[in-house]
């Protein structure tokens, strides 16, 4: 029997998947872009401890 990936959640859109995307809310890393003015849409348990969200594909290209 095969296992199952897990479900995760879209921290934007709430969309269920099986891989999410990261985007920066702070700047943490170096050159990369970071999106802050998301934060007060965010629920704060979502952040991780470098800053970053998971998300869908198309809202990370949408936002990138």
């Amino acid at each position: 029997m095969l296992a199952k990936k897990p479900l995760y959640s879209c921290t934007i859109c709430d969309e269920q998947c099986q891989q999410l995307y990261s985007i920066l809310l702070r700047p943490t890393m170096g050159n990369c872009p970071y999106f802050p003015s998301l934060i007060n849409d965010i629920k704060v348990h979502t952040i991780d401890s470098n800053g970053k969200i998971g998300n869908v594909f198309v809202n990370h290209v949408i936002i990138n």
